[in-house]
């Protein structure tokens, strides 16, 4: 038996001085309530779980990782982060990031 696994390498490179990545996609959240914020990388995360591969996410605001479960922030359901009670100094950039192994190689 035969098994070939090919790869797509797309780089972006990230605007100077800034963290995150260079694709961006704006989302408006309530003021004053809890609200969440999707991570645009659900269709790879659901791709790599239909084939049982564990990809863990962390979420950043700015350039600071956000701790799951802290005191304003729950990561939800694997694609969304729970702001428990939005404010405006919640304002500015977060980051998904998604880890996972495949072929050996972590990326």
């Amino acid at each position: 038996s035969c098994f070939m696994q090919s790869t797509k390498l797309v780089v972006d490179t990230p605007n100077a001085g800034e963290c995150g990545r260079p694709q961006k996609t704006s989302q408006e959240l309530t003021d004053g309530v809890a609200d969440h914020l999707n991570c645009p990388l659900s269709e790879y995360i659901y791709k790599l779980e239909s084939y049982r591969i564990t990809s863990p996410i962390q979420w950043y605001k700015g350039c600071e990782p956000i701790l799951d479960g802290s005191d304003k922030y729950t990561y939800w359901d694997r694609t969304l982060l729970n702001v428990k009670r939005v404010e405006p100094e919640d304002s500015g950039t977060y980051t998904c990031t998604l880890t996972f192994t495949l072929g050996g190689v972590t990326g």
